[in-house]
């Protein structure tokens, strides 16, 4: 991982170790989610073109998956953007879904994934706080007077 990128709460190992803990699948997660017929039911419906049915889904994961989004990006505005984005990206792609398999750690994953590629774009592309007090400089030349060409 690029050195810039950890920085500020996610410096040290500490984080790649809860990171690495909420990615590992453990089986007692797997049976759980197998033990939920209304998810299975839901991921079918929503592959069969029911797209109502994804929103069980959602009520049941989406507290979880801003969680996660604000564990790494952590701001809620953009925890709770990236959880959106998350389950559209999931919804869009639900045909990829291996039907079987548990879905909390397939939406964790898209979120994190999101999350990261914004974190890389900001460490990239800082933004620059606006103030009332005084507007931001610009970076083009269009308040200089015209070259001449003589």
């Amino acid at each position: 991982m690029h050195a810039s990128i950890m920085e500020g709460p996610f410096a040290g190992p500490f984080f790649l170790d809860r990171l690495k803990f909420a990615l590992v699948e453990r089986p007692e997660a797997r049976r759980a989610a197998g033990d939920d017929p209304a998810e299975a039911q839901a991921i079918a419906a929503v592959q069969s073109g029911q797209g109502d049915s994804f929103d069980y889904l959602v009520s049941k994961y989406m507290r979880r998956v801003v969680s996660i989004a604000w564990g790494v990006i952590r701001n809620p505005a953009d925890a709770e953007d990236l959880a959106q984005e998350a389950f559209v990206k999931a919804y869009e792609t639900i045909g990829r879904f291996r039907t079987g398999q548990p879905f909390g750690p397939w939406i964790y994953r898209i979120v994190i994934n999101l999350a990261l590629d914004l974190r890389k774009h900001r460490i990239r592309y800082p933004q620059e706080a606006l103030d009332d007090r005084q507007p931001s400089e610009r970076r083009d030349q269009a308040d200089l007077p015209a070259l001449s060409s003589e």
